[in-house]
This record gives structure tokens, sequence and C-alpha cells, in this order.
């Protein structure tokens, strides 16, 4: 895999400097434990426990507890039980190298884990591979991610997948002018990159957001004035989406909407109501297995509600993990990046192995449309 030199410079220095102030989160957090004193294996994740992507980092930690809680019931691994220490990314790229910092150098974790978005992933992903940590990704998806690294892994399928098939199920759709409105950061800016490189039709214009914003009519009124026959929106909650289609109602913008991932989500539903009916987007190709069931059944069972999105890639991730490890037999970080490296995991989101470059085999995306208030699959 290819490293880049200023990328590593940078983990030294932070590595160097100490892992500063965040704020140890989660229910599932443990104070600083020395090397002689470990009593279990310890994954150390960053994760949205606050900020725009609170929502998903909240369906993920559900899914973590549920895989601890089914791994240690069952032996735990190489005969200790499994914990998991989450640092709250904010999905904020300023506080991923730093968590990933405190997690290594207070909290002694024996690997690493990015549970949601790209950002505080392609900062922290640095500082994993200098200190020869492995660092498994969940839904973190912008383009790239393997290049940062021997020890850097994803479980999701990358962004360069889905901007390609979001391209091709817009034009197949007879859309031949669209316009984007994507947030300004590295999952935003990624598919943005992808799609514009492979659209067969024409691009007429494009609107980065601030990842927080709230108000969005300026931007909309400039993709107005462009005239396009499709709008593709990427953005990072359930809330924007809701105010965009809102706004987009309200200037009269009634052209076909197309989402990402993101977009699949049953609160965004609920919030947006009868706007979300006929709306399309992208989403991973999921299995209809019994152990998809079973997890799902569980799921409700222990929360009171069907998983949210994104909660099966992180149950996976732990799960994914303590099978690597059982398998490496011991926590040295180049066991288990072979025992990576050889996975074949049939898991809830389907069979996870990797590539050379630490991507997940196989990953691609589906179209998916809202179709009396549920999201069905366009076959």
């Amino acid at each position: 895999m290819k490293k880049y030199s200023w990328i590593l410079g940078m983990a030294v220095m932070l590595i160097l400097t100490g892992a500063g102030c965040a704020k140890q989160v989660g229910n599932n957090s443990t104070g600083t434990t020395t090397s002689s004193q470990k009593e279990y294996i310890t994954i150390g994740g960053i994760i949205p426990l606050t900020g725009v992507a609170a929502e998903y980092g909240a369906n993920e930690n559900k899914a973590i507890n549920l895989a601890v809680e089914k791994i240690n019931k069952a032996g735990g691994v190489l005969g200790k039980d499994l914990k998991v220490v989450l640092e709250d990314s904010k999905c904020d790229a300023k506080e991923g190298a730093t968590a990933v910092t405190k997690l290594i150098n207070v909290n002694k974790v024996d690997v690493l884990a990015s549970f949601e978005c790209s950002g505080p992933t392609f900062s922290g992903a640095p500082v994993a591979n200098a200190n020869n940590k492995l660092f498994l990704a969940a839904v973190a998806t912008a383009p790239g991610l393997g290049e940062m690294g021997d020890n850097i892994f994803r479980i999701a399928p990358s962004d360069a997948i889905q901007g390609k098939d979001l391209a091709s199920a817009i034009y197949n759709k007879g859309y031949s002018k669209t316009a984007i409105m994507y947030a300004n950061n590295d999952y935003g800016l990624g598919i943005k990159k992808v799609f514009e490189a492979n659209f067969k039709g024409t691009l007429v214009g494009s609107e980065a957001i601030n990842t927080d914003a709230s108000e969005f009519r300026t931007n909309l009124i400039k993709i107005k004035g462009n005239n396009p026959d499709s709008v593709v929106l990427v953005l990072l909650s359930s809330k924007q989406y809701t105010t965009v289609l809102k706004q987009m109602k309200e200037l009269g913008l009634t052209q076909q909407v197309f989402g990402t991932e993101t977009m699949k989500d049953d609160s965004l539903i609920k919030e947006a109501g009868s706007l979300m009916e006929g709306k399309f987007l992208t989403y991973y190709q999921t299995p209809s297995t019994s152990i998809r069931s079973a997890w799902a059944k569980e799921m409700k069972e222990k929360n009171g509600a069907e998983p949210g999105v994104f909660a099966d890639f992180a149950y996976d991730v732990v799960m994914a993990y303590a099978q690597a490890i059982q398998k490496a037999g011991s926590v040295d970080g180049t066991a288990i990046k072979t025992a990576l490296q050889g996975l074949k995991y049939n898991g809830v989101t389907g069979e996870i192995a990797f590539d050379k470059d630490g991507e997940v085999t196989g990953g691609s995306f589906s179209l998916f449309t809202v179709k009396n208030g549920k999201f069905e699959e366009v076959k």
C-alpha cells in the first residue's frame, strides 16, 4: 500500500505531543490500564456520540453493546472478556487524530476501530498505522482509505463504488442535467468527485455546504436558477435532509431527488413525511440471510426498536475483530493483521473478506425508493 510521508509525519508529531484532553464516553468505556493490569481484550473506537452524526453513533453504540455482550457470554476472546472503549469523534476531522492518540497512549487499547464518518477516520488512520495498531473502519467510506497504510481495513464499500453506481442510476433513469448539494467534508467531497467523473450527463450545479448547516435556501435558489432535471443530496443527518426537502418545496423545486446511504433512515421518513415519497437513494447491498434476521430480532428485543441505520456495520466490526484476534492467538499487531487478511466472516452485512488494500471485497450498492412510507429496493 502507498504511504504518504507527510501523513506519517503528522502522526508522529501527534504521538509525541500526547493525547490532549479528549473526553472518554460511552457505556463501554474504561479508565487507564497498564499492560500488566489488563484483564480484557480492548478495542478502542472513535464514534460520533455528539455532533451532526450523533444519531448514527447512537445506532452503532447499541450494536456494539450487543456484540460485546454476545462475545463475552460465549467465553470472550482468548479466554478474556472483550471491552470497547469509545471516544467521541463528533464526526469532525480535527477530533480523529487526537482521539486515536489517546486510545493508544492513555487507554492502551489492543486494536482500533472507526465506526462512523470519513473525516476523523482519515485523520486517525495515520496515527494508528504509525503505531502499528490495526485500524478497522465501518461506515467511513470516502475513497482512498486503503492507501493510508498496511494496518488499515474497511468493511463498508468505498464511495468510489457508490459514486459510480449513483451516477449510472440517475442517467439510466433518464436524467441528464443534474445538480448536486454535498457536505463539504471528506465524505461529501469524495462522492461528489467520483459522481462528477462518472456522470454521463451534465452537472449543471454544485453546492458545497458546511457540515453543521441548517439553512439551505441560498444554495437551493442557485440550483433552481440552473434548471436541472434532478438534484443529488449528499448530507449528514435526517435533520438536514428534512430541512432541505421542506425548503425545496417552499421554493418550488419539484425536480426528482436522489440521495446517498445517509438518506436511508427510518427517522427521516418520520420527520419529512410525504416529502420523502418517491425519492431515490443508493444504499449498500445487504443480504437476506438467517444471520441478519436473527441479529435484527436480537437488536429489537434488546433495544425495543428495529436496528437503526449503520448499526449492522458497527456490529460486524466488533465480531470480525473478535474472530481475527482469536485466530491470531494473541494481541500482536502483525498476527492480527495476518488473520484479518485471511478472514472470511459471514456477518450481518454479508461475507467479509479483504483485498490487498484492506478494502472489503464484493461490495456494491442498490437503488432504493420510498413507496407508501417505506424504503423499497428498485429491482
